[in-house]
């Protein structure tokens, strides 16, 4: 209920035995929480949640879900697709730089690399089946012009789908090829994520949260500009957390490789 439970906030609560800090975010393009739980009630959390959905059709599903999912929606993945070496400009992120909340570090450099954008990073389709992975090649005219940052498949628009930074000269251009395995590929751009299915569910909530705390006023609550997630009962970190937004899964079998495990 995004009206109980406000878009872009958190909250403390108990999930079975166990204490949670719920973010009401996304990374897979449909309303949902983001679970900080204790490690050691990972266990717990999870059969409480598989529990209660199994009259919802709940499934086990694998980061290659959520992969999939994010790059179809069009979000970007730190570490491959935006690092330290990118800046907001090439990303398409600009419009989280605020200017206007007074001195911070970085901020001349901010607005010097605002004035000089080189490159910018953009979304394919490939036009033939193949398995891009990220790295692959870029190529325009029979020249390499960039790399993939990632690619997944897209099963909403039966797809593969690809992230890479070409020189913002040919931003705008269309026709490309992506070499996968030494393979040409022929691989269109476009100006938007490939599937909005749920875009509007998720505008009115940044819409609504954006209305409750105008930009220019403090906001004690938790924000997320740039996340790093993952999924299930992996023990790489603590806490542990789950993302329950896979509510996005369409009703009906699921392709096989969509409960690939992590």
């Amino acid at each position: 209920d995004n009206a109980a439970f406000h878009f872009g906030t958190a909250r403390e609560i108990t999930v079975g035995s166990a204490p949670v800090l719920a973010l009401r975010v996304s990374y897979v393009g449909e309303l949902g929480w983001e679970l900080h739980i204790p490690t050691e009630y990972a266990a717990h959390i999870y059969e409480v949640l598989f529990s209660a959905g199994e009259q919802h059709g709940i499934i086990d599903a694998g980061y290659r879900t959520i992969d999939t999912m994010r790059m179809e929606k069009g979000y970007l993945y730190w570490s491959t697709d935006i690092t330290p070496d990118t800046n907001p400009w090439e990303a398409g992120l600009g419009a989280r730089v605020r200017f206007d909340k007074g001195d911070f570090c970085g901020k001349d450099a901010l607005r010097a690399l605002q004035q000089d954008v080189k490159r910018k990073i953009c979304t394919f389709t490939l036009e033939k089946m193949a398995y891009p992975v990220g790295g692959e090649a870029i190529i325009a005219d029979d020249r390499v012009v960039g790399f993939t940052t990632s690619a997944n498949f897209g099963h909403a628009i039966g797809k593969p789908i690809a992230y890479g930074y070409i020189p913002i000269e040919l931003a705008s251009r269309t026709d490309f090829v992506i070499e996968v395995y030494g393979e040409p590929i022929p691989a269109r751009r476009h100006d938007q994520a490939r599937d909005t299915t749920f875009a509007d569910r998720l505008a009115a909530g940044y819409r609504q949260e954006a209305a409750r705390h105008p930009r220019e006023g403090p906001d004690a609550r938790v924000r997320l500009s740039a996340r790093r997630w993952q999924l299930g009962l992996v023990r790489e970190r603590q806490p542990q957390f789950f993302d329950v937004g896979l509510c996005r899964l369409r009703p009906g079998p699921l392709p096989r490789h969509w409960h690939e495990g992590r």
